[in-house]
């Protein structure tokens, strides 16, 4: 597994970063954001940001006050952390809060299953 942080700023730079890295951009990837996120629909918009440029990557991510880079921490901005992997896949899942770990548990089982 290589793992690649990014302090995002702009799209532009965001491109750089990717070319700098050398990072197939076509092959999955696990992708993480952290930052600043006031509503869905901005969480959702940066996303698809993303997906422009890394179309195949599966994205999760939280909204925070402050993220933690390079052993700093920086207040109202934003990080992209991208995992690639060599020996195995990536699967991601999504489920509405349910009120138990045991319902939570069923629910992801069912939709592992499905997929195969």
């Amino acid at each position: 597994m290589k793992v690649y942080n990014h302090l995002y700023r702009d799209k532009n730079r965001f491109g750089m970063f990717l070319k700098e890295t050398g990072l197939d951009c076509g092959k999955k990837a696990l992708v993480r954001i952290h930052g600043v996120f006031r509503s869905d629909e901005e969480m959702s918009a940066f996303a698809k940001t993303i997906l422009e440029f890394l179309p195949n990557a599966c994205i999760i991510g939280c909204s925070a006050p402050g993220v933690v880079c390079d052993g700093r921490i920086f207040e109202d901005k934003r990080l992209v952390s991208i995992a690639t992997f060599e020996e195995c896949g990536i699967e991601t899942l999504f489920s509405e809060r349910v009120d138990s770990e045991k319902e939570l548990c069923a629910e992801l089982s069912e939709k592992l299953v499905k997929g195969r």
